[in-house]
């Protein structure tokens, strides 16, 4: 559970943050005017605002660990998704049975948040202002100490491992052969995950964005319907996506062409990876004020127009970490990729599977932290930056 927590604090981290930084100052200062400790107004102002971020990140988190496979692969541990990875060539029925099953939990999860969220507190629009920084006194050096201690065991700790693996032994001579890898095979799979995490980061948000507004904006059975079958295909696990493309390609005359093609691909990670961009999304639409709409409607601005000039600029931090989300999941998806990639097709995800595989370690290590430093720029640019230099 604490590499699973460890993994997946950002899906909570980066809504709640997104949120939190577009939160009118107002609400805070007016309670504390009226006489709340800072405390109280935590409790009974910050909180209820946000809550829906909170919850669509809880979500997120419970959704990617049930379907979860390198991880519980690895450390040996058994779950829904081990036996279905397990099972998947000499027992098909009890694989897809167990991908059902894994669907249905996560519709039921889906459908007790949308109960909770509509008795939710309403949430207020997008300030004019920075957000509100409240000192932290006598708790500054404990909050500096929690926060280094999960960035230590999240991301310092493997990397010093992945650097001990595959870049000490070769500085400090006590490497016996070379490494197996050129520029080449860094390169290539490098700009490869780059190019097409990006692609799928756009095309998820475009796609999901008008979903979010049904989900947000309108109460009708469609939305509901739509946003069950979005977080399906995050609860199914990436190789039952797969392995359902290849047989509805294989099996459906006019599209057998796009047999191993980038669409097919980039449609595979979307709809694994969809529900992370909606979740966002949907908290991103909440926070745009009605009356701001109301205003432009007033002054004759169009439905497009609204969006492209008041709704998007507002949205930005929310899509923004959507995008993200997806980006950095896409960076790392495994089985889809193998199944499904084009001929020749390599990203980073599929070459350190391959070099793990040959127990290639130092190869491997190498490979995992470009993995790791792409993260970390992709995270900055998108996440970190816009946070930091507000409009």
């Amino acid at each position: 559970w604490l590499v699973l927590t460890l993994f997946t604090y950002p899906y909570v981290y980066l809504p709640v943050a997104a949120r939190l930084s577009a939160m009118p100052t107002s609400l805070e200062e007016n309670a504390r005017l009226l006489g709340d400790t800072p405390g109280r107004a935590f409790r009974r102002v910050v909180l209820p605002q946000a809550s829906s971020a909170i919850a669509a990140g809880s979500l997120l988190v419970f959704l990617y660990t049930v379907s979860d496979f390198g991880a519980v692969h690895l450390m040996r541990f058994e779950t829904l998704t081990q036996t279905i990875f397990r099972t998947r060539l000499f027992d098909q029925d009890r694989s897809f049975t167990l991908a059902l099953l894994l669907v249905a939990l996560a519709l039921a999860v889906v459908t007790a948040e949308r109960r909770v969220a509509r008795r939710s507190a309403p949430t207020e629009g997008i300030s004019d202002r920075n957000a509100l920084l409240v000192p932290l006194g006598r708790w500054k050096t404990a909050a500096t100490g929690a926060c280094a201690l999960v960035l230590g065991l999240a991301l310092v700790a493997p990397t010093v491992s992945l650097a001990d693996w595959g870049l000490l032994p070769y500085l400090d001579g006590r490497a016996g052969t070379s490494l197996r890898l050129d520029w080449a095979d860094v390169v290539g799979p490098t700009w490869s995950t780059i190019w097409i995490s990006a692609v799928t980061a756009v095309v998820a948000v475009a796609v999901l964005l008008p979903v979010a507004y049904l989900l947000a904006r309108h109460r009708s059975s469609v939305g509901g319907i739509a946003n069950g079958v979005v977080v399906a295909g995050f609860a199914i696990p990436g190789l039952v996506v797969a392995l359902s493309l290849i047989f509805w390609t294989l099996h459906a005359s006019p599209f057998e062409f796009l047999i191993g093609s980038m669409p097919v691909l980039v449609f595979a990670y979307v709809v694994h990876f969809g529900a992370q961009a909606l979740r966002t999304a949907q908290v991103a639409v909440t926070t745009v004020p009605q009356r701001m709409d109301d205003a432009a409607r007033l002054l004759g601005a169009g439905r497009l127009r609204r969006v492209t000039t008041v709704d998007l600029p507002l949205m930005a931090p929310g899509l923004a970490a959507g995008a993200g989300l997806v980006m950095l999941s896409t960076m790392k998806e495994l089985p889809a990729t193998l199944l499904i990639s084009p001929i020749g097709f390599r990203t980073l995800a599929t070459e350190i599977w391959n070099t793990y595989e040959a127990s290639f370690l130092a190869e491997t290590a190498v490979l995992a932290l470009v993995l790791v430093a792409i993260s970390a720029v992709m995270t900055w640019l998108l996440v970190v930056r816009p946070g930091r230099f507000p409009a």
